[in-house]
């Protein structure tokens, strides 16, 4: 009974519950983990290193905290413990709220950011300032000082040719599909975020994958815009500076309207019109070619003026074209080719447009020298009189150059809204863009110089509109 008497009130051992000292244990890492990068973070002035991955270990902290709680209370006063229980519960949902809420105002920061710099982006390329555009494809180090309005630094310094039929970045851009749907509807092109595809820290900023949808007059696509913002360590630029990913974005599904439909029926027809207009030249009948850089309209009767022509069965065939069909001399001399818009290296600049003349002069050999770009979608303008398409071309130009070149044609604006099976159309002119000089490896000469391989040879596509 004595010691009976001496047990009542001493404390009775109690084991501590598992499930409480696991919810610690994970809790204070957490937490330990959170401050220890957080101070590294706020060091050396980069975001927390954790990813949303992490946050598995606060909610394993909580919910083993939790288990110790009930493990505690239904064991009858046998287990101990529920401080700890308390304490892990305490920590992870502590430290789990607070990066959250450092996630959360992260990401709505910086894809404030993010969409900010797509918009201008996308306004960028609506106003036609292409080449400003691409500026912002590039690392932000990279553009400092760059004036896109510079055209000989920037094709110096961005267009470096990647292939013997491959334009250099600068020319990818101006004719990837992307930039030329956006261009085709100008200002009138309306980009309407979908939200974020995915975001995530990598090569010392953020990336963030943005969805939108594009909507030009002749129809709309889906469009994914991948974009980098990041501060520089080296302190080359203030604050955190954007640039579009290029190789990352992509145009996904789309839908033509109406409209859309038939201008796509256009640019194929125009595809074969220059193709065939080519093949006029190759072919020897530059007369035909001549005729088609006349309006519809005018063809028949300058063609039946030629035929009726009284000296022409006496006179050879290009003294006749010369007397009988008005304008074929200043044709024949390369009046159809325009410099305007031209770049090419200095050595090669004022060289290259003659050469192009003079190979103008020896049409078949003209003709031989041409090579469709693959290029997906041409570039359009439109006016209240003229629907014109400019499809992209390169030719071999003597002695070793090789020339970026659109010919641009036109039909009446009217044919976007009627459903002929052909339009009428007329050659422009031929715009000269860029000249490069062709790569030392695997060339072949093409009349009076030399060509890379695939380029040259008459062009053999079927018969189109005329």
């Amino acid at each position: 009974m004595a010691q009976q008497a001496e047990n009542v009130g001493q404390d009775v051992y109690r084991p501590l519950s598992l499930w409480a000292i696991a919810g610690l244990v994970v809790g204070g890492l957490y937490a330990l983990m959170v401050a220890v990068t957080g101070l590294m973070s706020l060091v050396k002035s980069t975001p927390l290193p954790l990813g949303m991955w992490t946050f598995i270990f606060p909610v394993a902290g909580l919910v083993l905290s939790l288990l110790g709680h009930v493990q505690i209370q239904q064991s009858e006063g046998t287990r101990a413990g529920a401080k700890l229980a308390t304490w892990g519960a305490g920590l992870s949902a502590l430290f789990g709220c607070v990066y959250l809420a450092y996630v959360a105002a992260t990401y709505f920061a910086v894809k404030t950011q993010a969409e900010k710099f797509t918009q201008e982006w996308f306004d960028l390329i609506k106003r036609g300032e292409i080449d400003t555009a691409f500026i912002y494809t590039q690392e932000p180090g990279q553009r400092q000082g760059v004036d896109p309005k510079n055209l000989s630094s920037m094709e110096a310094r961005f267009n470096t040719a990647e292939g013997p039929r491959q334009g250099g970045p600068l020319s990818q851009f101006r004719k990837s599909q992307m930039v030329r749907f956006i261009e085709l509807g100008g200002v009138e092109t309306s980009t309407e975020s979908r939200g974020v595809v995915d975001w995530n820290y990598e090569l010392g900023g953020y990336k963030f994958k943005l969805s939108y949808r594009m909507t030009t007059p002749i129809g709309f696509s889906d469009v994914i815009i991948a974009v980098h913002g990041k501060e520089s360590p080296h302190k080359e630029f203030t604050g955190r500076q954007w640039s579009v990913l290029m190789t990352e974005c992509a145009m996904e599904s789309g839908s033509p309207s109406p409209m859309g439909a038939r201008a796509l029926d256009l640019m194929q027809q125009a595809r074969r019109f220059t193709d065939n207009w080519l093949r006029k030249l190759g072919t020897g009948n530059p007369d035909e070619a001549f005729l088609d850089t006349l309006p519809p309209a005018d063809r028949e009767t300058a063609h039946q003026r030629y035929q009726d022509g009284f000296l022409r069965p006496w006179l050879d065939a290009e003294a006749a074209r010369d007397m009988y069909l008005p304008g074929y001399k200043a044709f024949r001399e390369g009046g159809v080719i325009g410099t305007s818009r031209f770049w090419a290296p200095e050595a090669v600049r004022r060289s290259v447009p003659l050469e192009v003349k003079r190979l103008f002069a020896r049409p078949q050999d003209f003709a031989q020298a041409f090579n469709p770009e693959d290029v997906r979608m041409p570039s359009v303008t439109q006016d209240k009189q003229f629907f014109r398409i400019a499809i992209d071309y390169q030719l071999g130009v003597p002695p070793a150059n090789i020339c970026e070149a659109v010919l641009t044609v036109e039909t009446d604006i009217k044919e976007l809204e009627e459903n002929a099976p052909l339009a009428e159309w007329r050659l422009v002119g031929m715009d000269l863009i860029r000249a490069r000089a062709m790569p030392m490896s695997g060339m072949r000469p093409p009349p009076g110089g030399a060509m890379p391989p695939g380029m040259g040879g008459p062009p053999a596509m079927p018969p189109g509109p005329r």
